[in-house]
């Protein structure tokens, strides 16, 4: 098991959703259809060699003090993909929105393992659609585009029957001190410079702790004081 002081992008998004643990805006989700013959099997086999390879989908969250680290557990984890069979509904595209729709507006809970979620409808015997989703603290719109399509050359080599190229993820480890090189080095100082000039007349940010009703914040991490600075977005 590794483990990993989450980033300052992440930290932002871990805390913000302690001030409401129900809220779902940090899902990130994506439908694909797919015509044609579907191997369910291949692609579970897809799938799970997927998220091995890609150690964002597998991060973990363990909070101590207060304060949230990512792990990356050694052992592969054994996701099981639910297959819903909305052939026989009277509107199929209908039902298979109104699932979409109840997990979009369902919020992961961090505390929980994994931070993602998949799921395939059946609307036919030749027409599917595989859902996604998965908490923004793990990954982001770009990452997620290449995991589906890696996803999809990984389901197309079983099929052929040959083993997958080669894996393009880089370890966790990899990104994190790209990111401490760039907060250390020169081009920051310049990015930080060029936003706090940019935003200079900009008014001063809305401060959670006092546009939240006290009832949303019950039972989450209080905000620290009023106080805020800019920086880099």
């Amino acid at each position: 098991m590794h483990g990993f002081p989450i980033t300052p992008a992440q930290s932002g998004i871990f805390f913000r959703q302690q001030f409401d643990l129900h809220d779902p805006r940090f899902n990130l989700a994506q439908l694909t259809e797919i015509i044609g013959p579907l191997d369910v099997d291949v692609l579970q086999a897809a799938l799970r060699q997927t998220v091995h390879e890609a150690e964002g989908m597998r991060v973990r969250l363990l909070v101590t003090d207060g304060l949230p680290r990512q792990i990356v557990p050694d052992e592969p984890l054994h996701f099981t993909l639910r297959v819903v069979d909305v052939s026989d509904a009277p509107d199929p595209l209908e039902a298979i929105d109104r699932d979409v729709q109840t997990a979009l507006a369902t919020a992961f809970d961090l505390g929980h393992w994994p931070l993602f979620d998949a799921q395939l409808f059946q609307a036919s015997p030749t027409r599917f659609f595989f859902f996604q989703r998965i908490h923004h603290v793990a990954f982001d719109g770009f990452s997620f585009l290449l995991f589906t399509q890696r996803l999809a050359a990984v389901y197309s080599a079983l099929i052929e029957g040959h083993d997958p190229a080669p894996s393009g993820w880089a370890p966790l480890a990899n990104l994190l001190d790209n990111d401490a090189a760039y907060r250390a080095s020169g081009a920051f100082e310049s990015d930080r410079q060029f936003w706090q000039e940019y935003m200079e007349d900009c008014p001063e940010p809305v401060i959670l702790s006092a546009c939240m009703a006290p009832e949303r914040a019950s039972g989450c991490i209080r905000p620290p004081g009023p106080k805020t600075t800019h920086g880099t977005p």
